[in-house]
This record gives structure tokens, sequence and C-alpha cells, in this order.
């Protein structure tokens, strides 16, 4: 193409405007109308130039009018003028700003003229930065103006100095024609005037947009939070056409002063396009409102071209939330939240709530995390919805959906203090149950409320236990294994022997399913989820099976640990220390054991009850479970029916091989949840002394 230099390279004139909201403005005939009055009054200016005198360079909403001979001052005034009348008489915010500089000319697509340069390029930087309510010029053009023998009074004031895009200093003021006087924008006035405009159009998320703006300035300013209080519940509604109208939840059952508190609590965060939100393994403790633009959601693990890689798996708007379930259950993030436009976030993160809103609206606040960590964890957990939402609690005609709603009024999410290494089960019925007095104390309350079944959502633990130090280093329970059941305790159906836990990761949180939610169910439903639940209870033992053998058959124990351990099974066999006491040791095994493996041989028959080890573990392991898992394994000359009566034996004195692999094939059993692990109807707490303390000498 060819390039036509202006005939004065280094001064010539540009007058600019821009319709201040008018992207925002939802009535295209409102916005046609305001276009067409700026178009006009440019082709007035225009006309009143001369031909080829001025280019119009159009910018939807706006645009630069470029004057290219001399004498160009009055024209260029008339414009101003022109342009500040129709703003003030028709009520439309206008920024107009007024810069000289060096352009050239394109012949454009569409045969054109199209300025290119410095010039036109600091022009639409200067609108950027424009009032709407005057004039705003640079130092070169003022010169320009003064230059010239004008009538019309104009008055230049307000210096300021910014840095334009390439990082240079501009002197710009604001330029009075006549008796209309420029007036820089005051920030706060201009969120006031756009708050008003939201409000007037029921723009529920722009008013809180602008309301926190302002309440970040001043928290007390009565005309921010009037405009809160009279948000209702259908101004915060979501915005994307497939759920347009549905209400967010974490407000929905707020009132207006609990909003208020609630707004007061975030803080606004705003992304740029395609920037990062968050990614996935960041702490989780914030989530986020979007109340400008779009959100992204992309789950890792994906696979595909680069296309549909490039595509996001779920796509949020205006009004909804991300990142909830990582806060309400304090995990980490599991997908990344990339700003798919410029977006601005109201954040909140769980600390602040806590520690900043009265007590009151903190429970609404926690009966909406509760509600979302149950919405999202029943799905996965196999004795409640389940993959395919047909588990025992969507049974009997009714979704998971229904029986959520039913239950989660009788859910708690508990988070375990920092900085303790805990016996997990004793605190968590400590803290499930726990009320505070009139003086916020600690005390203790009802212990029924204690009761049900506790799982994993947050953080991670590892299994510890004192009856074998070695087993400090057993696999963790990580939150990306899912939500692993940690303790049941449902006095009368199923109680679980109590565990340790170490803390790897925090914070830790727990959700606690309360026994008084579970007998509302039907009986149809009950029946089965305590069912599901006792299958998979299996996970909550640390041994697979506890070997119980006479010191004289030792070298036959270890073939059949080693056969066990072989099979991945994790064993526990006692071998004597010294210095410690060993039936506390043994106790604490039994009970953390799915199963006792009894090794039955003419060396155990011979023992006395009262010195025969084998016989007190079994009493111990019936002590501890009431409906308990004991497997006999016949040696060669052994007989079991003196020792352990009423359970079928594996006879092992003909083909120890094939005994090995029947024992392993139901221990593996009890471990996948196939079969119900040992369970007790009450708490049995302590050991049985009577069973496992050493005999009289």
């Amino acid at each position: 193409m060819a390039t036509q230099t202006t005939p004065d390279d280094s001064a010539v004139p540009i007058v600019s405007c821009d319709i201040v909201g008018h992207s925002a403005t939802v009535d295209i005939q409102v916005q046609e109308s305001r276009i067409a009055a700026v178009n006009h009054i440019v082709a007035a200016a225009m006309e009143t130039a001369g031909a080829d005198k001025a280019v119009w360079a159009s910018g939807g909403d706006g645009g630069h009018v470029i004057f290219c001979g001399s004498g160009w001052q009055s024209a260029a005034l008339d414009l101003v003028v022109a342009l500040r009348r129709w703003s003030i008489n028709e009520k439309v915010p206008l920024r107009v700003t007024a810069h000289a500089g060096p352009v050239r000319f394109l012949a454009g697509a569409d045969g054109r003229r199209q300025p290119v340069g410095a010039g036109i390029n600091t022009a639409g930087w200067l609108l950027s930065r424009g009032p709407a309510a005057g004039v705003l010029v640079s130092r070169a053009f003022r010169r320009a103006i003064e230059d010239a023998d004008l009538a019309t009074r104009v008055v230049f004031d307000c210096e300021r100095r910014l840095r334009d895009k390439s990082g240079q200093e501009q002197h710009l003021e604001l330029m009075s024609v006549g008796e209309d006087r420029s007036a820089w924008d005051d920030p706060t006035e201009e969120d006031r005037r756009r708050l008003g405009s939201a409000e007037r159009v029921g723009a529920g998320w722009e008013s809180i947009y602008w309301a926190k703006r302002i309440l970040q300035i001043d928290s007390s300013d009565g005309e921010a939070e009037a405009a809160i209080r009279k948000l209702q519940r259908r101004h915060l509604g979501y915005l994307r056409a497939e759920v347009r109208g549905q209400p967010n939840p974490f407000f929905e059952h707020l009132t207006q002063t609990d909003l208020r508190d609630v707004i007061l609590a975030g803080q606004l965060v705003e992304r740029a396009y395609n920037e990062y939100i968050c990614r996935t393994g960041d702490g989780g403790e914030t989530m986020f409102v979007i109340l400008r633009g779009q959100v992204g959601v992309y789950l890792p693990g994906r696979k595909g071209d680069a296309a549909s890689l490039a595509q996001p798996d779920f796509i949020h708007e205006e009004g909804e939330i991300v990142g909830e379930l990582a806060f309400a259950m304090s995990r980490r993030r599991t997908a990344d939240l990339v700003a798919l436009t410029d977006t601005t976030l109201l954040t909140f993160d769980i600390k602040e709530l806590k520690a900043r809103l009265p007590a009151d609206v903190w429970t609404n606040v926690r009966a909406f995390m509760r509600a979302r960590a149950l919405e999202h964890v029943g799905p996965r957990v196999q004795f409640l919805g389940g993959n395919d939402n047909s588990r025992p609690l969507a049974r009997a005609g009714r979704s998971w959906e229904h029986i959520r709603a039913k239950i989660e009024q009788h859910c708690d999410l508990i988070q375990i203090e920092r900085t303790r290494s805990t016996h997990f089960a004793y605190d968590l019925v400590r803290d499930a149950h726990r009320k505070e007095d009139t003086q916020g104390r600690g005390v203790e309350g009802d212990p029924s409320t204690g009761h049900g079944a506790y799982l994993l959502v947050g953080g991670q633990l590892r299994e510890a236990t004192r009856s074998e130090p070695s087993d400090l280093d057993r696999r963790p329970l990580p939150e990306s294994e899912g939500y692993p059941l940690l303790w049941v305790n449902l006095p009368g159906t199923i109680v679980l022997p109590k565990r340790e836990f170490h803390i790897e990761e925090e914070p830790v949180t727990v959700l606690h399913l309360r026994e008084s939610g579970l007998l509302g169910l039907d009986a149809q439903q009950r029946d089965a989820f305590y069912r599901d639940l006792r299958l998979t209870a299996a996970s909550c033992f640390e041994y697979d099976a506890f070997i119980s053998y006479n010191g004289g058959d030792a070298e036959a124990a270890d073939r059949w640990q080693s056969a066990l351990k072989d099979a991945g099974l994790h064993v526990f066999r006692d071998v004597p220390r010294t210095g410690e006491e060993f039936p506390h040791r043994i106790a604490e095994a039994i009970r953390q054991s799915r199963a006792l493996v009894a090794l039955v041989s003419p060396h155990v028959m011979v023992k006395p009850e009262t010195e025969n080890w084998v016989v007190r573990e079994i009493n111990a392991h019936r002590y501890y479970f009431d409906h308990s898992r004991v497997f006999p394994v016949i040696l060669p000359g052994g007989n079991h029916k003196n020792i352990v009566s009423g359970y079928a034996p594996i006879k092992a004195d003909r083909d120890e091989a094939a005994a090995m692999t029947r024992l392993i094939d139901e221990l593996k059993g009890l471990r996948d949840g196939l079969r119900e692990p040992p369970y007790s109807l009450t708490e049995k707490p302590g050991a049985p002394h009577a069973f496992l303390s050493p005999p009289a000498e």
C-alpha cells in the first residue's frame, strides 16, 4: 500500500470521544440512538472544516477526528463544545480528549484513509484517561491552541503527569471552553454513578461489584450499604443461559444484613484474559464468586488434540461460584481455573470469614459448606450415592438428591486442630458434640451427637500404631485417593475400634454423618446403608490378619507369614521384644486386625488354657468383636475342636500350599469389602486383661 505523509507531520490535531459504559447498556435502541447522535455531531464538524480537511476514525462508540489543514482550531473547539453540550443535555457520560502529534495515512481496506503513527496511538491512550465530566488535552494540543488568535475563551488548568504506554511522561491538563467547566472524575463518585446505574436495572452482581469498591475505601459508606440491603434473591441469579435465573446457593439464604457482612469479609480480585486464577495442587482455603467475566475449568489428565485441549471442561459466568469444594473441605485444588475474559472475582478466605462474621452468619456459611461437601462426596462414596447414584441411599424409588436434602442437616465438617499428633477417634467424638457456653468456653454436650460415620475429605493422614513402630512408614491416606472411611460409631449396629493417625498435611477436614440423619431414613434404605457401610468398613483396620501361634511352631508361622505378605496382605505377627509390655502390644494389634489366623498344632493342644496364648488371643478377638473373624489353620497333628469351636477350619496337614491359597482368598475378600469385617455393637474400651494378662507363675 502507498503511504501518504500528512501536511504537517509533527502537529496534526486529533479530537477524540468515547461514550462511557456504552457496552454495558442493555437496550440496543439506546445504543443506536447515542451512536447516531455522536456521528451527526462529528459529520457537521467535518463539513465545517471542509473537504479533505478532516478524517474520521471510528472506534465503535466513539472515535477520532483528525484535522489535516491549517486554521483548524475553531473547528476543533466547535466540535468539543458540541460534544460536551450533547453529553450534558442527554445526561450521557462522554469522554472528550484532544492531542496533537505525528500521523501518517494508509489506504484502508474500504478505500478510505486510515491513520497510523505515534499521534493516533497517544490519542487512543489519552482517551482511556479522560474524565466523563470534562475535556482532557495534551501539552502539544494546548500549545497549538494558544498559538492561534481565538475569540472563544479557553482555560487550561489541573495539570497531571502520567506515563503513556511507551513509558514516556505526558503532561495533561483539563480544558474548559466558555462556561462549561471541566473536572477530573472523583473515583468514588464514578463508582457511585455506576452503582446507581446497576441498581436501576436490577443488576445484582454489578451492584455488588461497585458497592464493594466503595466499601473497600469506606467500610461504613451508607450509600453502598443501602444498595446491598436492597438486593433481593431475584437479583442474585445465574446469568449463563443454561442456568439463567437459578439462585446462587452461597447467598440464597442470607438476609440483607448477613449479605452486607459477607461482602465486607470478601476481597475483590481481578484477572486479565488468559491469566490463571489458581492451579491444580494449590491450597484451597479460598473460593470465588464471579462478578464479571468468564472462568474456564481445566481438569488434569486430559487427552486429545491441541484444539480439544484448548477448550475448558466447564465454563462459569457472572454470579456462579468456583473453587468452593476446596474451600468447603480444605482440600487442594483439583483443576486449573483460568480467566477467559477480563474477570473480577469476589474471593472469600475461610479463616477470614470465621474471624470476621457474626456467629449466626458463620453458621449459615457452614451450612453452605456442609451441603456442597455432601453433594460432592456422596456420589463418590459407595455406601452413599455411589458412582451411578444407585447405592443404598438412592434406593426405594428416591434419588440421591432427595435423600441428600434429608441428611445434610445432620452432617458436620470437623477440622482437626493443628500442631497435634492426635488419637483421632477420641478427638472426633469430642469435637462432634462439643458446645460453647455463654462465655465461649468449650463444654461437653450430648455424647450421642458423636455417633455416626467419619470420612476424610481434606488433608492427609498417615496410619500409625503403637503395637508395631515400624508401621510409622505405612502408606498415608491422601485426599487424592477419594474419601476414605476413618471410623464408624453406631451403637447397636456397628462400632469399629479407634485408630491413631499422624497428620501429614494440614488442614485435616473430616465429614461426620451423624446417626440422627441416618435414623430418619426408611427401613429399606437404612438396612441397605448399614450393609454397604459394613463392607466399606473393611478399610478401617491396620492389618489384614493377626497370626496367633505357639512358640514351638515358629518355623510354620514364618512360612505362613511369608505367603500372606507375598500375596500383598499386611500381617501382624508378634515377636517378643525386651523392654515392652507385650500384652498391651498384642491387644492393640488384635483390635486393628480384620481377621485372626490361629495356627493349631499339637504344641497348642497340650498347653493348659491359662498358659495357652493361642486360646487367649482367640478369646480376646471374640471379646473385642461381636462379629469376629477367626480362621483356624490345622497343622499336621492338630485338632481345633478344643481350641476354637464354631469356625470352619482350613486343613493344612496334607496340602499346605492349597490351604495357603484358600486363606489368602478369604483374607482378600475381607480386605476388598466382599465380606463384612469384624465389628462390635458397643464400644469396648481397654484391654481384656483376663485374657491377655501374663499367666501367674
